[in-house]
């Protein structure tokens, strides 16, 4: 069974399917109930926020930097992100 379960785990990691999304920006990690990783190109303006619950990533375009740097620094990020940027901006899901 032990060997079983090694090898599953090791199709799932080398399909992809236990991996974060391929994004263009490292995601840094935040201390959150609802977010798990946050990450932004300056160059785009793109904000790149994965999901704890589903791991699942969501671009937003257009996003200032400011709004990023307060997401950062925000005591609350998921309150933040359900206030400040989900819907308000347009966006993609990743995976």
């Amino acid at each position: 069974m032990k060997v079983f379960a090694s090898l599953m785990i090791a199709l799932l990691v080398l399909s992809g399917c236990a991996t974060t999304p391929s994004v263009p920006v490292d995601l840094q990690p935040v201390d959150s109930s609802a977010v798990k990783a946050i990450g932004y190109d300056a160059a785009t303006q793109t904000l790149f926020v994965q999901m704890l619950a589903t791991m699942e990533v969501y671009a937003y375009e257009d996003v200032p930097a400011k709004v990023y740097k307060s997401f950062l620094s925000s005591k609350s990020k998921g309150r933040f992100y359900t206030d400040k940027v989900k819907g308000k901006y347009t966006s993609d899901k990743k995976n």
